[in-house]
This record gives C-alpha cells, sequence and structure tokens, in this order.
C-alpha cells in the first residue's frame, strides 16, 4: 500500500471473480478503487473451477429461465443480468483475447481449457484499470458510524473508503480463503444470514468398490433417485468416480435434492447405458458372447463399457475374470445387464463446505436492493457473488453469478461517488 494513499473512493474486500470484476467496472468508470485479498494470489478458486478449465458461463441462461435456475434468487438478479448477461460474459473475455467454445448442455469455456488464463485476463484488466491490488492482507475488522462503514483495518493498516463491496465469497473450498468472514461482518452490522449449507456437492458412499473406478468418468448416464423403493428423480449428465463416492455435474446438480432429504430412506441407481433399455442391452451382449465365446468374458463386456467397471461388477458378481464367454450362464449375464442399467448405490454422506462447489444460504436478498446490490441496512456497502442467498445448478450458472452482480455492484458504488 502506498504510504500517501489510505483513501480511497471503493474498497472491494475479497479477490474472486466477483471481486476482480466489480473492482476493474468502479474504476472503469473513474473511481480510485483498492481491492483487498487475504490470499497470497488473486482468483485462487476461479483456478479450479470447471474442474480447472473454467466454466464461465451457460448459454441456457436467459431471463426467462432466471427462477427455474436460481429458485428465490430468480427475481433478484433480474437487473443484474440486464446490467451484465450471458453475451456480455462471451464478448467480455473475447474482446480481450481469450477465444470461446460450447460444450454440452451448454457449458461456456476458453478454448485453451485453462482457468489460468482468465485469471490473468482479469489481473491485466486491473492493472489497466489502475486497481490498487493488497494481497496477503487480512481484514481484521470493519468499523462503523451512523450506519456507514468509516474504516477496514486490515494487517497492513487502516484504510478508508466511501463504498465498500463485500465480495468475500461463501464457506465452500476452504482452503481458497472462503472461510465466511463476510456473513459474521454482515450479522454483526444488522443484516440477517439464511442458513449456510454446503451445495454442488460429491456423494460419499457405504460402497467401498468406488475406489476401483477413482478418476474414471463416464459423460452420459442417468442417476435415479429413490426414496423407499419408490423412483422420484432422474437425470442424465457426466460423473466420476473419486476415492470415497461420486463426483461430476449430474452428482453436483442431485446434490442440491439429497441435502433436503433422508439420507437413510436414499438409494441411488445408476444406469450406465441410457440410450439402450434392459431388452436391448441383452440381446447386444448375448450375440457378442455367441460370436466371441473363446474370448474372457471380461473383454466381451469391456466392448459395451469400461474395463474398470467390468472389473467391478464381476467382483461383484463373483466371477472369475478369466471365464470363457461361452461359459457364461443366462443368469449371470442378466445380472451383468442389471448392474449395467441399476447399480445400486447407498449413500453414507454428504460432502461439507471443503468439497462444496457453491454455498446455498447467505445474505437475506430482502435486505439488499436488486438495483443497485447496496444494502438496505447499511449505507455504504454493496454485496457480490457467493455471499448472497443464491445459488444455482453447476455447469456455468454460479460464475455467471459471479460476473454480473460483479459488474453491477462495481457500477453501481462508482455511480454514486
Amino acid at each position: 500500500m502506498k504510504k500517501n494513499k489510505v483513501k480511497y473512493d471503493i474498497a472491494v474486500i475479497g479477490g474472486g471473480a466477483s471481486g476482480m470484476m466489480a473492482g476493474a467496472r468502479a474504476a472503469e468508470l473513474g473511481a480510485s478503487v483498492v481491492l483487498i485479498e487475504k490470499n497470497s494470489e488473486l482468483g485462487k478458486k476461479l483456478l479450479i473451477t470447471g474442474g480447472g478449465r473454467c466454466n464461465l458461463t451457460n448459454i441456457n441462461i436467459t431471463n426467462r429461465e432466471l427462477n427455474n435456475l436460481y429458485k428465490k434468487g430468480g427475481k433478484f438478479l433480474y437487473t443484474a443480468f440486464n446490467n451484465f448477461d450471458i453475451h456480455d460474459t462471451i464478448n467480455f473475455f473475447k474482446n480481450r483475447g481469450i477465444k470461446i467454445k460450447e460444450e454440452n448442455n451448454g457449458r461456456i469455456f476458453p478454448v485453451s481449457n485453462k482457468a489460468l488464463d482468465v485469471k490473468i485476463t482479469l489481473i491485466e484488466l486491473l492493472k489497466k484499470n489502475k486497481v490498487e491490488v493488497l494481497k496477503d492482507t487480512t481484514v481484521i475488522n470493519l468499523k462503523m458510524k451512523n450506519e456507514k462503514i468509516k474504516l477496514v483495518k486490515t494487517t497492513k493498516g487502516d484504510i478508508k473508503a466511501d463504498k465498500i463491496i463485500l465480495c468475500t465469497g461463501g464457506k465452500s473450498y476452504q482452503i481458497t480463503g472462503s472461510s465466511g468472514d463476510g456473513f459474521t461482518w454482515s450479522k454483526k452490522f444488522g443484516h440477517k444470514i439464511n442458513k449456510l449449507k454446503p451445495s454442488l456437492v460429491p456423494v460419499i458412499t457405504k460402497e467401498l468398490w468406488v475406489k476401483e473406478l477413482q478418476g474414471v468418468s463416464f459423460k452420459d448416464v442417468e442417476v435415479n433417485i429413490y426414496i423407499k423403493g419408490k423412483k422420484r428423480v432422474g437425470e442424465r449428465g457426466e460423473i466420476i468416480f473419486t476415492h470415497e463416492g461420486i463426483s461430476g455435474p449430474l452428482i453436483y446438480d442431485l446434490s442440491k435434492i439429497l441435502r433436503d432429504l433422508n439420507l437413510k430412506q436414499i438409494k441411488l441407481k445408476i444406469d450406465f447405458i441410457p440410450e439402450n433399455n434392459f431388452k436391448k442391452l441383452d440381446y447386444i451382449l448375448r450375440n457378442k458372447l455367441i460370436k466371441n465365446g473363446k474370448k474372457n468374458y471380461r473383454n466381451v463386456v469391456g466392448e459395451i463399457i469400461s474395463d474398470k467397471l467390468v472389473l467391478v461388477i464381476l467382483g461383484l458378481l463373483k466371477i472369475d475374470k478369466n471365464r470363457k464367454a461361452c461359459e457364461i450362464k443366462k443368469e449371470e449375464r442378466k445380472n451383468t445387464i442389471r448392474n449395467l442399467k441399476e447399480m445400486e448405490i447407498n449413500i453414507k454422506n454428504l460432502a461439507n463446505f471443503d468439497k462444496a462447489v457453491v454455498t446455498a444460504g447467505g445474505i437475506d436478498l430482502k435486505e439488499i436492493n436488486p438495483k443497485t446490490l447496496k444494502s438496505k441496512i447499511i449505507k455504504n456497502i454493496y454485496f457480490a457473488g457467493e455471499i448472497l442467498d443464491i445459488d444455482g445448478p453447476s455447469g456455468g450458472y454460479n460464475l455467471q453469478v459471479a460476473w454480473s452482480t460483479g459488474y453491477l455492484a462495481g457500477q453501481s458504488a462508482a455511480k454514486q461517488i
């Protein structure tokens, strides 16, 4: 921090996606801005989004769909998205040299598949707009007087600013610095914090065989939720096995449903080949066995699905991996198909905040002006990003909230200087 510069128009607390966007936009409009980040680098969480590839946004986000995508937060987001929507996000990065591509289900990524490219682009924009960035700087406290924040006390000295934008994130992926400080300060100053829950999380299973599939992904499977033996929900998408359970975009989205259910009453059933029904798949496997009777059964089934999954299924069915295809009995074939179409998973638990993609809950939206993102309680505070009580599905939806709210908060604060 420059010794002669402790007073700014705007102090942005939090150097994640929303914070960098807020700081860049406010400075672009002529405000003097300081961006305060506790980590040694900006955008630490941004680097791990989209599996390190940075799922920038989703082409399927429209104002008409906001209520379906973000539930109670949908109506609140209208102004933010009108100011900076998915097309603005795409053009924002395109105009700064990031080539964009669309993948399954409307997900937008940089062609390079590198989140680092996105982070560097934002940092260069902050430099261009002369935002002063303070890294390795922890905010110790916010001092309020007459319903305004008068002083930001940090480990590197006191900072004065006319406006404060809180972009401190939620509590998810705490290793990236999301410790929930913003909630503590906001509650202290009178804001209501709706219950915080980990959202978009992996499933931890009772089955130990999942470890044998660690790192194996399936691009198009159907996962069905059964409650007390009755099918309630079924969705298709991508999953990946971990050392203790199942993760991936489809599981993340289903976890939003599972978190409100009694997990003891739940079973998941995975259909690894949803494009073929049981009868069709049995017909395919039967013909393969007839034509390849001298081959190992493992290799024949391996023509249909991942060999690692085949080995797991053979283990569950107690079929020797070296058995010849011609030796397989009808019931063994049927049971193989059953496991390919209805692999049962018993849930031990859902992962906690340390592995959550986003935080559900946060600052009550009724206490924030949706047209400006300014607090209705504290006269000079604005909010953006995950600190808000808004969480959407996986697939770029939550990062778009960060871009849109960060842009609007930075713009609103700068226009009030």
